[in-house]
């Protein structure tokens, strides 16, 4: 054919599969942009600018790749035309035309030449590689030959291979556990730290300056770029204002690049030693960073009377976060009784405690403030006409004080408080030795109508949905939030919860299970969509049933890809799992596309599966090793943030190989079963 004649043709007889693949392609991304949760922030964006450059791409593919692969662009020994001059009747025009003209022709064959010049010297290069890669797909093409031609002899037996294949892949799904979203390394974390109730701000401060100094002391050997610490207040993170109380603190920790998770976790587990007071492991043992001196073993919080002070110092560790605010384990305890509410939460937190890769466990019932409680005597009240509003009044205008006027000082505004001097409301004697009323010459203490208990209250209130609630948090180290979310489900299922009283499971993991549903809801959707569009291009419903079945088998690959590099299961994995539902489709569309186009030009059904699969093996093989070697990088993990990339990258890659295989082998052989339309050259065939 000449060079237009097989442009026109070559693109007239894919022109039908390119559209469908890439119309089922559109059709897998377009349910991501309705996904709610934390997937649908992720990878909305993401669905959009695939989708729309998918359809421009087509257009493309349709229009300009015929167009181009049409032109000889002044091939060698080809009299090259000249372009007529406007304005032959006014030489400054003509001149200016055939000035232009000389340089447009001029550049284009410099252009020619030198693209020519590269291409030779490529070519002559790249000679051995081309010839040993097309020794290699002539090998590949005669074992594909003799493979098909069994799988031809016995299309059942192929087929029910495949599908035990499937099912013990679909077995190792419960091993590879699950996540949210896998946690991104980004060279910072932060240790919230909590002292007694009714710690003064000067002993957080010199209790969290003295973990400061120590993690200076040690910042070159474990690559520290910076630490500094916040008392009184549990610093910004993620966005969330944190809180105000002298018995808080917050210690943040800055590593140098290049980020290491190892090292990361490594100072994190040294501090933990620190604060815990069980840092025996390092004294007198190497060091765990080449260079670094061992800390000594009395350095330390905890209760043994360390460094640290007496006190025991309780904390907890995070990392900032873009995704969820949440802590990766949240239990709410929902009840109206304090005091019972507190006892269920240090059980079930008593408890978590003992769950392997559970850290840092806290419950927000722990360390209840101080406090004096004042219970009145109602019917002395009563006797000497006196209200508790009233003697409540007098004791906090006595106490906390009344503003009696304010001075201003230039643009200041100074209030003024009068109140008892501090001398007679410093302890709890002067308190119950309070003048409440002065009748005459005789003074009525406090004592006398009311006794002063001292007590502890709650540190907090939490409500949720108007119920009080005592919620319990804690970190996962070394474990998965699917696993570990099961042995809380465990614990709280064997705990006895009083009338009144229940419990839910929330943080990461109930955010995981939106997220998860709906990713499954737009995977069904997506494929449901992927058939409709295959329905109406090859105008059958079984066609476009034989090639979904190309979907279910990728899932071998992407579930053993994951189980080897034991990456577990999360709204990444799923988003390629999504995108597989409409790249394995592709190959299977071409090869059934061809496989039809033969059998319509007279082909019997077997000879035309046949010739389809070995006619297609060469751009099935490019189309597939493109993509995985466009997704090679990110599969390596190469880097920063390289923790959400990889597991999608891997879904995909790992499907799209065993998909690959299995479209070449099992798709035809799966053709052959279903398939009972009869042709006359099939009818022929069968009379031979």
């Amino acid at each position: 054919m000449g060079v237009v004649e097989a442009a026109r043709a070559g693109a007239s007889e894919v022109g039908r599969a390119v559209i469908a693949s890439t119309i089922t392609t559109v059709c897998v991304f377009v349910p991501i942009v309705f996904v709610e949760g934390v997937a649908g922030q992720m990878f909305g964006d993401q669905a959009l600018t695939v989708t729309f450059s998918l359809l421009v791409s087509l257009g493309v593919a349709l229009t300009v790749i015929p167009m181009l692969a049409s032109r000889k662009f002044f091939a060698g020994g080809e009299k090259i035309e000249t372009v007529g001059l406007a304005g032959r009747s006014n030489p400054i025009t003509r001149g200016l035309a055939a000035f232009f003209s000389a340089i447009g022709v001029g550049v284009a064959l410099t252009v020619k030449t030198v693209v020519g010049g590269v291409a030779m010297v490529m070519s002559w290069l790249l000679r051995p590689v081309l010839a040993g890669f097309d020794a290699l797909l002539r090998g590949i093409t005669a074992v594909y030959a003799r493979i098909l031609r069994g799988a031809l002899r016995h299309p059942a037996l192929v087929v029910l291979v495949a599908i035990v294949l499937l099912a013990g892949s679909v077995q190792l799904v419960g091993s590879l556990g699950s996540e949210l979203v896998p946690e991104l390394i980004q060279g910072e974390f932060y240790v919230d730290a909590e002292l007694a109730p009714g710690s003064r701000l000067e002993v957080t401060d010199r209790r969290l300056a003295i973990i400061d100094e120590r993690v200076r002391e040690f910042a070159d050997e474990f690559g520290v770029q910076s630490v500094y610490t916040v008392v009184g207040t549990s610093n910004e993170q993620g966005g969330a204002a944190g809180e105000r109380r002298e018995n808080i603190g917050q210690v943040n920790v800055r590593m140098e690049p290049p980020i290491d998770a190892e090292r990361e976790e490594l100072v994190m587990s040294w501090i933990r030693d620190l604060i815990d007071g069980e840092n025996a492991s390092f004294a007198g043992q190497s060091p765990p960073v080449a260079g670094a001196a061992a800390v000594p073993a009395d350095v330390g919080g905890g209760d043994a009377g360390s460094a640290l002070g007496d006190d025991s110092l309780k904390y907890r560790f995070g990392r900032p976060t873009y995704f969820s605010f949440r802590s990766p384990v949240e239990v709410q305890i929902r009840g109206h009784n304090l005091a019972l509410l507190e006892v269920l939460a240090d059980q079930v937190a008593s408890r978590m405690r003992e769950v392997e890769g559970l850290v840092d466990v806290k419950s927000s019932t722990e360390g209840g403030n101080p406090e004096l409680q004042i219970v009145f005597d109602r019917e002395r009240l009563s006797a000497l006409n006196y209200t508790v509003a009233q003697l409540g009044a007098v004791i906090r205008s006595k106490v906390q004080g009344d503003i009696a006027t304010d001075i201003v000082r230039e643009d200041r505004n100074i209030e003024v408080r009068m109140r008892t001097d501090e001398g007679y409301r410093d302890s709890v004697r002067d308190l119950r030795n309070l003048n409440i009323r002065q009748s005459g010459a005789t003074p009525l203490p406090l004592s006398a109508v009311a006794e002063v208990i001292e007590t502890e209250g709650p540190a907090e209130i939490r409500r949720s949905d108007g119920g009080r609630v005592a919620v319990i948090e804690a970190n996962i180290v070394g474990r998965d939030l699917g696993s570990v979310s099961d042995d809380i489900q465990s614990i709280l299922d064997s705990t006895r919860f009083p009338v009144g009283f229940d419990y839910s499971v929330g943080g990461q993991r109930q955010e995981m299970e939106r997220s998860f549903d709906s990713m499954r809801l737009a995977i069904l959707l997506a494929v449901f969509m992927v058939y409709l569009v295959m329905a109406s291009q090859f105008e059958s419903l079984l066609h476009p049933f034989v090639i979904l079945f190309a979907v279910p088998f990728s899932v071998i690959g992407a579930i053993g890809i994951l189980y080897l590099t034991r990456t577990p299961v999360s709204i990444v994995v799923l988003i390629g799992g999504i995108l597989l539902a409409g790249i394995v489709v592709n190959n299977a569309i071409i090869l059934i596309d061809y496989t039809n186009r033969l059998r319509r030009a007279g082909k019997a059904k077997i000879d035309a599966v046949r010739e389809a699969c070995l006619v297609r093996l060469r751009p099935i093989l490019m189309t597939t090793s493109t993509t995985v070697l466009g997704l090679l990088p990110m599969a390596l993990g190469l880097g920063e943030g390289a923790e959400l990339r990889t597991p999608m990258a891997l879904t995909v890659v790992g499907g799209l190989l065993t998909s690959t295989l299995l479209t070449l082998i099992v798709i035809p052989a799966l053709y052959l079963l279903l398939d009972r339309h009869k042709h006359e050259a099939d009818s022929d065939a069968a009379a031979a």
